[in-house]
């Protein structure tokens, strides 16, 4: 038939993946990471993910980002936290001076953008304070 756009011997083209599928895939890889993640935190700690979930938010935030110098995304994707109880945790231990932010940004491990890598371990506040020092100078 001729007028339909379609003619014998032509292969079909094939028609780009739905944006759907593209957010299906990248969710994977976002939660592969966050278990990398996870796995690391469980490792450190001995904790199980049951231990977890029976957790509350702001004692879970601060444990992890001791164990785990990391951004606000990864470490709520890997624990469980949603993101904004993420901030929130975030906005009281930086106001109680319990948690450093790097100056310079690194790519997420979750998403891929840049972002503010954070710490409650008082042995990594010199490292940053250091390489955010390093950066000051220049």
């Amino acid at each position: 038939m001729q007028g339909d756009g379609k003619e014998k011997g032509k292969p079909f083209e094939k028609a780009s993946p739905k944006v759907s599928d593209l957010r299906i895939r990248r969710r994977k890889a976002m939660e592969t990471k966050a278990e990398i993640i996870r796995k690391q935190f469980l490792k450190a700690t001995g904790l199980s993910v049951e231990d977890l979930k029976a957790m509350d938010h702001r004692s879970l935030y601060r444990l992890g980002l001791y164990h785990l110098t990391t951004t606000n995304k990864a470490i709520c994707e890997a624990l469980f936290i949603p993101v904004e109880s993420g901030c929130r945790r975030r906005k009281e231990l930086e106001d109680a001076g319990a948690l450093m932010s790097s100056l310079d940004k690194g790519r997420c491990p979750v998403t891929g953008a840049d972002a503010d890598f954070l710490t409650t371990n008082p042995g990594e506040f010199a490292k940053m304070r250091r390489a955010n020092q390093t950066k000051l100078d220049l």
